[in-house]
């Protein structure tokens, strides 16, 4: 009974400590808040509301045991707010921090940046989703001046699985406690700040809590960057850096906007630095976009963005950039549905083969609360769906030959897996088998049931008999009994269907269309319209003896003696 009731007691207390939805709802409009999938929902920490209000709040997004064809409005009014178990933990307000997702199931976050001119007691934090807590991380101390540094607009991205490490490398540093390389200055909000962050890249390392410089880092670049967004190919274990601001010396005052002509990169291996010049049609020069690997592709996915962050968002809002070629393609998507698919300070996330873009500007001093989703299956068939879950469209593709091909896509919502593809593939095998195994269970039986039809189709033997024993005459009035079973209709169906020549048949080139399973011209057989045979009769239809044409009865009158014939069922006297 103890341990019954001490473990119920453990069962209790686990689902009180995951007990953190309080209700389901729509969060308020917001921007640059810092989210990531974590197990199997979106989590969001934070935001930059209206009026220069902050949020410190954490929510989430479940993805799982959704309704089918759940709407983007109704969607958005799924998020719950997370109550950590540790209630004595204080978040403390930052807006542009910097943040990654660590082992698919915490948020890291670090830095920030405030209005009220005070540090951030807490610099390095994290929530980790299996223990519902947070907790506080080691700070970054510079060590070339032993002083902590809060540092915003840096670019955070997760060296998984190539590294077992968080990199971090830009910024702006907020409320400087000394001078560094770059002079303090007063920004437009009237804070002190310093335009240099991260100077070169500086790991984390999450499982001893420990923050290391990168070592070796060569050729480094001589400005200092802020805003830009990176993303991690594991592939290559290149990192690349795009866009963003860029400071020169000697002051470091003046905030240059990069263009997308080229990249910073970093080699993870070889420790080098280098400028990759970059083709194509290049997105202009913006703040605040999104970058994302895509996961069936080697392609950046660049989203969204504004000239100067006191404007409106780009209309020209999705670029992707091809690491295998290094160039630049414009998507041209269509936003039908979609309330706002422009915006900047958004938040993006990756689920599979959905990118789910949140929150944001479309224009200065108006954020937004909704949520859109784009599939990223096919970087050549990017679309915004109506729903999620959804079903991926299947995009026709002409081929060489004139004909119309289907490339097929995995259900996204969620994207199917291999897995569930080769079920689907069983399926429509099994299904085919089924089919054609009916049909040849139905033509088969047609055709006993035919047999037996005509099998037993009765003769009047008494009258055969009696016929041939009393010469016939009397006997020439009687219809034939087959065929007095069947009506006029029924004999000529019946007649029409023992017809003996076969219909001509044509064949005939079929092109497939965009609803055709396959990518092949198969081959059809089809009935020529112009070519129905003429039914004729059987030579064998079955006649009584006792029906004798008027020319014929010579024949008869020559004939021989007829043959007594003895019923089936009379046995023979001789036993």
């Amino acid at each position: 009974m103890k341990c019954l009731t001490a473990a119920f007691a453990a069962v209790v207390t686990t689902f009180i400590a995951h007990l953190d939805i309080l209700q389901a709802m729509q969060l308020e409009k917001r921007s640059e808040s810092q989210c990531g999938l974590l197990v199997d929902s979106i989590y969001c920490f934070g935001g930059s509301l209206t009026d220069g209000v902050i949020d410190s709040g954490l929510y989430s997004l479940p993805l799982t045991n959704l309704p089918n064809n759940k709407t983007m409005i109704n969607l958005a009014k799924t998020w719950n707010l997370i109550n950590h178990t540790n209630t004595e933990y204080i978040l403390e307000n930052r807006r542009r921090a910097n943040s990654a997702v660590y082992n698919n199931n915490s948020l890291f976050i670090t830095g920030g940046y405030t209005y009220n001119g005070t540090m951030i007691t807490n610099q390095t934090i994290a929530y980790n989703r299996d223990t519902n807590t947070w907790q506080t991380l080691g700070t970054y101390v510079d060590a070339n001046y032993s002083s902590i540094r809060q540092i915003y607009n840096a670019g955070v991205v997760n060296l998984a699985p190539v590294e077992n490490t968080i990199a971090i490398y830009g910024g702006v540093t907020e409320n400087p406690i000394k001078n560094i390389t770059a002079p303090i200055q007063i920004d437009s909000l009237n804070q002190t700040v310093t335009h240099e962050g991260y100077s070169s890249i500086v790991n984390f390392n999450y499982g001893a809590n420990q923050w290391l410089p990168r070592s070796p880092q060569m050729n480094l670049p001589a400005m200092f960057y802020s805003a830009q967004s990176v993303t991690f190919s594991p592939k290559t274990g290149l990192i690349y850096y795009l866009g963003g601001f860029y400071y020169t010396s000697p002051d470091y005052s003046k905030e240059n906007k990069q263009d997308y002509k080229s990249a910073n990169v970093f080699d993870t291996s070889s420790g080098s630095w280098s400028s990759l010049n970059l083709k194509g049609t290049a997105p202009a020069a913006r703040m605040f976009p999104t970058a994302t690997l895509l996961p069936n592709s080697n392609d950046i996915l660049l989203y969204g963005g504004t000239s100067t962050g006191m404007t409106t968002a780009f209309t020209d809002f999705c670029y992707t950039l091809n690491l295998d070629t290094n160039s630049w393609t414009r998507q041209n998507i269509d936003p039908v549905g979609v309330a706002s698919a422009p915006r900047f300070a958004h938040s993006a996330v990756l689920v599979n083969t959905t990118l789910f873009i949140m929150f944001g500007l479309a224009v200065y001093k108006n954020p937004l609360d909704d949520i859109i989703v784009m599939s990223v299956n096919d970087v050549n068939n990017l679309y915004f769906p109506e729903t999620f879950p959804y079903i991926e469209q299947i995009k026709p593709i002409s081929s060489s030959n004139g004909t119309i091909s289907a490339e097929s896509s995995s259900n996204s919502s969620n994207s199917l897996s291999t897995g569930a593809v080769a079920g689907i593939a069983v399926a429509c095998v099994v299904v085919g088998l089924g089919a054609i195994a009916a049909a040849i269970f139905f033509y088969i039986r047609k055709k006993r049931a035919d047999k037996k039809r005509i099998d037993e189709l009765s003769v009047d033997w008494d009258q055969v008999e009696h016929f041939y024993n009393n010469g016939g005459d009397a006997n020439g009035h009687i219809m034939v009994e087959n065929e007095h079973y069947f009506a006029t209709d029924e004999q000529a169906a019946f007649r029409g269907s023992k017809v003996l020549s076969s219909p001509s048949i044509a064949l005939e080139k079929h092109t497939p269309n965009e609803y055709d399973d396959d990518i092949y011209t198969r081959e059809s057989t089809t009935v020529s319209g112009n070519m129905t045979p003429t039914p004729k009769e059987e030579s064998i239809t079955l006649m009584k003896p006792s029906v004798v044409e008027g020319n014929d009865a010579k024949f008869v009158e020559a004939a021989a003696p007829p043959v007594v014939k003895q019923k089936p069922d009379i046995s023979d006297d001789r036993n």
